[in-house]
């Protein structure tokens, strides 16, 4: 019982001072410390939605915005934000305005007589949208009024974690909101200042006549459109052959055709030059194509601009309170919206995510949660939709045809063009497209595309079931709305792109089919017959893995060490400096992390539930964000695979991940324990082979090696060293052999080499887990473990090597080894020889891989391996980083060290290789090669915002500490 009590209290205290550390601030409570809980910079739509739920929810809120004007500056906003002021919503009234001068078109082909073109007036429409974003901005301000959130006008800066300055005036809040959004920015060619922006189109005194856009994104495609729309000269330049990059590319081809149909000028593949003003007061645009033959585009009344946006950073203080920003200027956030200043969080276009006003509402909403809840909440970036207002317009949701392939190999395509009944009599020429991208082994909807009118509308119903993840089979039995261009989703029944499909086009397009065709095509099938008639292994690949990176009320930097050593009081003041000694000089940073548990007192992280905490905290949410990334279902996983060597429950941590992902009972799960530092290698040997078996499967593998209930508290030295070095950690990997993971899957698995020395008494014990003379339990490091290692990195290397050197390495080894065989035989030869051409040659490894992830065992053997291999700096710079950022993660961390190559480093090309290198007790030394199956970039989580620069000069400063205390010790000593 008091057991139970004691890991009672233990829970509690963890998950207190988990969500203490994920929103730093207690909700609604008001506190006089501060004069508000929250303070936001921006009442534009993610602004206003996070301040009026926060105070809904019980916080005290202020809401910090500039005055209003139409066009903003640094001195002129106004609540409502770029949105609603000058974005979307005048905007879309400027579409709805153009768009009766096609309905006039239209209309006579439906009977109506054309008594004479109506006109428009251009001022009476801009003072109805004046009138209208007043009242809007109105609108807003009531909003936060209503919701008691109070407004605070002027200039925001922020003058520390906690301070705002407003125009002079200081306020505090437990937390600072930046919801400032962007601003359009303009390219840096002569004539730049003679240019407009999206601000200032909106409020032109008068339509222009003619006008050249340059950009070819959806702002320049829809202000194209607007201005065609009413008449004008449009001329449309971009860079690239096709607009709107990142579409899908059918949907950018035929966008493409209709944009030239519906009137506009297209300049594809068109670099603007320079813009100057004609002597009677219009513009010339120049433009040069990729030759750099120019083109000029004259009597311009305006030329806009509408090449990008920037988050409107400016003046805030970021920098100078250590808030990072990205490249591009952008708030850097975690996946909580938090900066890097755990007071100050951002959410919408500020932060360069997703820039879209509803996912900006959307991040506002889980904001107010996280902090005035006190529930973290991350916010949901499957399956958004978005739209483009151009003419004709276009609406998207899920991925593209060309990232459908990229993540899931085989995908089936469905589309259908056609002319719009209305415009069958019409006259009009625009025509609408629509395409659905189906998974082809899930049948799950991952894409639905429509170019045409009424395609926002129409899309918004489809991302309510693309977000439900709808199959093909279930679209297919929902009725149709009859006549309507939406039924066309739910009647497309041929697959339009997919490998038999295309082979079947071809064959019906053929004129003719020659009998030598005929042959090849029997040749082939009779190879294939006899390919499948004769069983072998289906190659096993690596379908994707994720890394936890421990939360921040885990940080465990390295001068909490003595701390916590003398809040234990288990330890002697040489122990406490001893075990700092190893922290400092063995490679750790301050971003490693160790469980609340411990931190809160060795004694009481003892126990069961603590440790299942730590397991279910940074395994769990590896597992959820790998199901995401691939698509995959908990229920469609046939093995699992777990290791960790010092924590084995009842019931297992397989049955665990079972239990809480609610997988099926047909699900075979496998625990390994006690098989140490290398066990991820062996979980992922075991995995593979039973994908070998058991073919169109998948296998979970989870590797964890568990701190809570093995931090040792005793006083011998060899078992103190896995205090300083082993923290919290947790991966997740998914192995396919299906068919249709083939070409999305990550990389290959082409060799696992293990090497198991534990017939040998000294590599046996050269790694243990024991009692003391206290009987306190811990984990031994014998002095003869460099030497064991070693012993059995040559081993593994001898047997690895003839598997993946090239013949060019393998000869030379040959030559050697006959050379001194010879020598040993006759023994004049040595004298005949040139110096050197005995030494014994070790096979460059280097020829064999493109990136080293080795073990990080510790400084010392990276070092070590680093001048036994010759590896260079940024060949284990992954390694290094991931002991400097998460200290030695034991079986996990070669997957730390791929994720790090993956998100900082250049990617992973196609065919390019891996050696992950793992060791640990027993004795064991294992190996797996990894070859990339496709070209491989990521940005893990687990990586953001880290500084490898920093790193270095903190590890080179680091070295010449400890040179300069070991010469000081030298010369006391002599």
């Amino acid at each position: 019982m008091a057991e139970e009590r004691r890991a009672a209290k233990v829970l509690v205290r963890v998950a207190e001072q988990e969500s203490a550390a994920v929103v730093r601030a207690e909700g609604g409570n008001g506190s006089s410390e501060y004069d508000y809980d929250i303070i936001t910079i921006g009442a534009g739509s993610g602004g206003v939605r996070a301040s009026r739920f926060a105070t809904s929810y019980g916080a005290k809120v202020a809401c910090v915005e500039l005055p209003f004007d139409y066009i903003s500056s640094d001195s002129k906003g106004g609540v409502g934000g770029t949105c609603v002021l000058r974005g979307c919503v005048p905007k879309k009234l400027m579409v709805y305005a153009s768009e009766y001068a096609d309905d006039f078109k239209d209309s006579v082909g439906f009977g109506w007589e054309e008594r004479g073109v109506p006109s428009h007036s251009w001022t009476t429409f801009l003072e109805a949208k004046r009138k209208e974003l007043q009242r809007l901005n109105g609108a807003y301000k009531n909003t936060l009024k209503n919701a008691s959130v109070e407004l605070l006008e002027g200039f925001g800066r922020i003058v520390d974690a906690h301070t705002v300055d407003v125009s002079g005036k200081r306020y505090t809040a437990k937390n600072i909101l930046i919801a400032v959004g962007g601003k359009p920015t303009k390219l840096p060619i002569p004539g730049a200042e003679l240019c407009i922006t999206s601000d200032e189109a909106l409020e032109l005194p008068a339509q222009p006549k003619k006008i050249t856009v340059l950009g070819g994104g959806y702002i320049a495609l829809e202000f194209s459109g607007i201005f065609q729309r009413f008449g004008g000269e449009v001329h449309t330049v971009f860079r690239q052959p096709m607009p709107l990059r990142g579409f899908d590319e059918e949907v950018r081809k035929f966008a493409f055709e209709q944009y030239a149909a519906a009137g506009l000028t297209m300049h594809a593949g068109h670099t603007p030059v320079e813009v100057r003003k004609q002597p009677n007061g219009l513009l010339t645009c120049v433009v040069a194509d990729k030759d750099g033959n120019q083109t000029e585009i004259t009597d311009n009344d305006h030329v806009m601009m509408a090449t990008g946006r920037s988050p409107k950073v400016g003046g805030l203080g970021l920098e100078e309170v250590g808030v990072a920003l990205g490249k591009k200027g952008e708030v850097v956030v975690n996946a909580y919206s938090q900066t890097s200043v755990p007071s100050i969080w951002a959410v919408g276009d500020v932060t360069d995510r997703i820039n879209l006003t509803p996912v900006a509402l959307m991040e506002g909403m889980a904001l107010a949660k996280t902090l005035a809840l006190g529930e973290p909440t991350k916010p949901d970036y499957d399956f958004v939709p978005s739209a483009v207002f151009s003419n004709p317009s276009i609406a998207t949701v899920g991925l593209t045809e060309e990232q459908a392939v990229a993540k899931y190999g085989d995908v089936d395509v469905y589309t259908s063009s056609f002319r719009p009944m209305r415009n069958t009599i019409s006259g009009s020429p625009m025509r609408t497209f629509m395409k659905l991208v189906v998974a082809a082994g899930s049948d799950v909807v991952v894409g639905c595309h429509m170019v045409g009118d009424d395609s926002a509308e129409i899309m918004q119903g489809f991302a309510v079931a693309l977000k439900m993840r709808v199959t093909k089979a279930q679209l297919d039995t929902v009725v149709g709305i009859h006549p309507s261009a939406a039924e066309e989703f739910v009647t497309m029944r041929s697959v339009s792109s997919a490998d038999g499909a295309r082979l079947m086009e071809w064959l019906r397009s053929s004129y003719e089919i020659n009998m030598g065709a005929l042959l090849v095509l029997a040749l082939a099938a009779g190879l294939y017959i006899l390919r499948t008639a004769v069983p072998r292994k289906p190659k096993v690949s690596v379908l994707d893995f994720a890394v936890h990176r421990p939360h921040e009320s885990w940080r465990f930097p390295r001068s909490a060490l003595r701390d916590l050593c003398e809040r234990s009081g288990h330890f002697t003041e040489e122990d406490i400096q001893f075990q700092e000694k190893i922290a400092y000089r063995t490679g750790l940073g301050d971003e490693t992390g160790v469980c609340p548990a411990i931190q809160a007192g060795m004694d009481e992280a003892l126990g069961i539930e603590p440790a299942r905490f730590e397991f279910s905290a940074t395994c769990f949410p590896a597992i959820e964000d790998l199901f995401a990334k691939t698509g995959v279902s908990p229920q469609q996983v046939k093995f699992i695979v777990t290791n960790s060597s010092l924590f084995n429950p009842t019931p297992s941590l397989s049955a665990m991940i079972m239990n809480h992902f609610k997988m099926g009972s047909d699900t075979k799960n496998y625990s390994l324990g006690g098989m140490g530092c290398s066990a991820g290698v062996i979980a992922l040997d075991l995995a593979k082979e039973l994908l070998e078996l058991h073919p169109e499967s998948y296998a979970l593998v989870v590797s964890h090696e568990n701190i809570t209930n093995n931090y040792y508290g005793g006083k011998d030295k060899s078992m103190l060293i896995c205090n300083c070095l082993f923290r919290s950690n947790g991966a997740a990997i998914l192995l396919s052999n299906k068919a249709a993971d083939v070409k999305r899957a990550k990389y290959n698995i082409r060799n696992i080499v293990r090497t198991n020395m534990a017939a040998d008494d000294v590599a046996y014990n050269c790694v243990v887990q024991t009692e003391d003379a206290e009987r306190k339990v811990g984990v031994r490091l014998n002095k003869d473990l460099v030497k064991v290692g070693a012993r059995a990195l040559r081993q593994n290397m001898t047997a690895l090597g003839p598997k993946v050197l090239p013949w060019s390495e393998l000869a030379k080894f040959g030559a050697n080894s006959a050379l001194r065989s010879a020598a040993k035989l006759y023994k004049p030869l040595a004298g005949m020889l040139p110096a050197g051409w005995l030494d014994p040659y070790t096979p460059d490894f280097k020829t064999a891989f493109d990136f080293f992830c080795i073990h990080t065992g510790g400084r010392g053997i990276i070092d070590g391996l680093e001048k036994e291999m010759q590896l260079n700096r940024r060949q284990v710079e992954p390694s290094r980083a991931s002991l400097y950022r998460f200290g030695n993660t034991s079986s996990t961390s070669v997957w730390y060290e791929l994720a790090y190559v993956e998100s900082t480093q250049e990617g992973v090309g196609k065919g390019q290789r891996v050696w992950q290198l793992a060791f640990g007790s027993g004795f064991k030394f294992n190996s797996s090669v990894l070859v990339a199956n496709r070209p491989v970039r990521e940005q893990h989580t687990a990586w953001e915002g880290f500084d490898a620069t920093a790193m270095w000069a903190d590890l080179d400063k680091l070295e010449a500490a400890a040179q300069a205390a070991r010469a000081m010790k030298e010369k006391l000593s002599s």
